[in-house]
Parts: C-alpha cells; structure tokens; sequence
C-alpha cells in the first residue's frame, strides 16, 4: 500500500467514528453542542487534501443535518461559507495557527443565525459562549493531534 492509501484508509476511518461518536452524543445530550465532524473538517481543511475527499465530510455532514433537522444539506449555508474562509485567509494571513480558530468562529457564527432563520431555534448569550468555548477546546486537542502525527512522520 502506498503512503497516500494508508492516508485515505485512516482518514475515511476517522471520519465514520467521528460520525458515530457524533450521533451518539446526539443521542445523550439530545442537542448539539459538540461539532466533531466539523471541527475534523477544519483541521484537515488547509492540508491539502484532495476535494473529492473532503466532500465525504460534507456528505456525513449533510447525512447528519438529515438525521437532525430533516432536510439534507441545510448546513451547507454555513459550510459553504466557512470553506471559502478557510481558503482565503489561508491565503491572506501569515500567522497560519490562527486560521482554523476564526474559521470556527465563523462557522458557529454562521450556524446559530442560520438555526434562527430556518428552524426558528433561539440561543442565549451563555449558551453561544459555551459552544464556542467547548468547540475551541476541542479544536485545539485536535490540532495538537495533528502536529503530534506530523513531528513523528519519518
């Protein structure tokens, strides 16, 4: 197997168990507060990837914005814009740590006013900063992750 299969193979494996692990916390808390599937995708969003991989996250996600809300891709208002954020400011800014965090903002952002206008969902000011600080958290256990994975390749 090449080097580029084996990081296909793990990448679609870490993607069905975020999806899972996603769907069950779902199932625990009955509302979402932790975006898994989101934030892996913007951890691996500025690598490189090959699109038609990262269009099997945008699947899983729109598969879990179907099992959520009934209608399958309504998170592509706040996908959408948060891809072309990641690009540009990939482009645009030096400081490459701070991308994935302010394209988090904006997507959570993005998320809860477009909830407001599609499902008539309202979150108060505590509830957004608890999301946003506990998404924060993680994304940054998942970036850590990621450098850890990148300093022991040979």
């Amino acid at each position: 197997m090449t080097e580029l299969s084996i990081k296909n193979i793990s990448f679609l494996i870490c993607s069905c168990t975020l999806f899972f692990l996603e769907i069950l916390f779902f199932g625990f808390m009955q509302q979402h507060s932790m975006y898994l599937l989101l934030l892996f995708l913007i951890t691996i969003l500025l690598d490189g990837y090959q699109k038609r991989v990262i269009a099997v996250l945008f699947f899983l996600l729109c598969v879990l914005a179907y099992l959520d809300t009934n209608m399958f891709g309504s998170n592509f208002t706040y996908l959408s814009i948060s891809t072309i954020t990641a690009w540009y400011l990939d482009e645009q800014l030096r400081i490459k740590i701070v991308i994935p965090f302010f394209v988090l903002w904006t997507t959570l952002l993005c998320k809860i006013v477009s909830d407001g206008y599609l499902f008539n969902i309202e979150y108060g000011w505590k509830k957004i900063i608890i999301i946003i600080m506990m998404n924060s958290c993680i994304l940054a256990f998942f970036l850590l992750i990621k450098q850890l994975i990148e300093k022991n390749k040979p």
